[in-house]
């Protein structure tokens, strides 16, 4: 029995056709064709479909890679998982390519991926290109096997790490605080404090050791006083009874003195002013500070009655004149 294939497409007039030779062969044939029309109506099956075509499995990349050559298909290589593989499309008539990939050829001068190329023995070579299109300058495929190339590490091609430009002098190797060009600040000596002192952290911190050892002996000799005093009371029961009043407090150093308004020396545009129990030279045409030499060492402000220095030495300067100022005063109580 021969097999029938009912997946291949008819029209009506075949089928048509078809259904007559088989009442003829059957001596089933209506009287006239009206009634075989009819007839097949009658009996034409409903909400039928028909059975799905079994699909064919589908290869994987490797099995496609590794399939012979088909001659009817198109010479192009497709990527097929970084593993090639022939394209399963048909060859245009009278060329090697299907119509996608003749175009492509047309266009670029070769295939994306690669040909399959037959020698003139007949057998069948594969060529895989390294580039796109075969151009060198396109996009580098990685077909299996091949290894991705390392990148270059990027070398600065004008200057080096480490060889900043100086913000001064514009040169390399030192910055603005080394610089050799950098413009010498004038030296502090302590004009206007009344201090002949030469800027030097040993000297202040020398200075501050000093004045710990200066209140500590006088605390030491204070409290010997009192012990005294407290021996000669318990002693002396008829001796007139003294009150010892305290010595008037000197004002508070940190308080902000005002403004002294008399002039010095007949000079209209200068003035003193003291600060924290030490006086100083102010020139109120600009509410500057001057030192003995005229020299400016800080600003004042007249709202919150302070003076903000030029520089750290000055102010550590006028710290050690009010540590010594207080000690004279403590020593004077004592």
């Amino acid at each position: 029995m021969s097999s029938i294939d009912f997946h291949a497409k008819i029209s009506g007039h075949e089928a048509f056709a078809w259904i007559k030779n088989c009442l003829e062969n059957h001596s089933l044939l209506p009287e006239d064709e009206e009634q075989l029309v009819n007839f097949i109506v009658s009996h034409k099956p409903k909400d039928f479909k028909n059975p799905r075509k079994p699909r064919a499995s589908k290869k994987s990349s490797q099995e496609r890679a590794s399939d012979d050559y088909q001659p009817s298909l198109c010479d192009a290589m497709v990527w097929n998982d970084h593993l090639g593989a022939q394209c399963d499309k048909k060859k245009v008539d009278g060329k090697c390519f299907c119509n996608r990939h003749f175009i492509e050829n047309e266009k670029h001068g070769a295939t994306r991926f690669g040909i399959f190329l037959i020698n003139s023995d007949g057998d069948v070579q594969k060529q895989r290109y390294t580039h796109a299109f075969n151009n060198t300058e396109d996009k580098m495929h990685l077909w299996d096997g091949v290894e991705r190339p390392k990148k270059a590490k990027k070398t600065s091609s004008s200057t080096t790490k480490g060889t900043r430009k100086c913000g001064i002098c514009g040169e390399c190797g030192h910055n603005r605080k080394t610089c050799p060009h950098r413009p010498m600040e004038p030296e502090d000596t302590g004009a206007g404090t009344g201090l002949n002192l030469i800027p030097s952290h040993q000297e202040f911190n020398q200075a501050r050791v000093n004045l710990s050892d200066t209140l500590s002996q006088n605390t030491t000799t204070e409290e010997t006083q009192n012990d005294t005093n407290e021996t000669q009371n318990d002693t002396t029961d008829s001796q007139e009874t003294v009150l010892l009043l305290p010595d008037p407090q000197p004002e508070d150093l940190d308080e902000d003195l005002s403004l002294d308004q008399h002039d010095d020396d007949g000079d209209g545009d200068n003035s003193t002013v003291m600060y924290q129990g030490i006086q100083y030279i102010l020139d109120t045409e600009d509410n500057t500070i001057v030192g003995d030499e005229m020299d400016v060492i800080g600003n004042w402000d007249p709202d919150t009655q302070t003076i903000e220095w030029i520089n750290s030495d000055i102010s550590k300067f006028h710290r050690l004149a009010v540590f010594e100022l207080k000690a004279k005063n403590e020593s004077k109580q004592a």
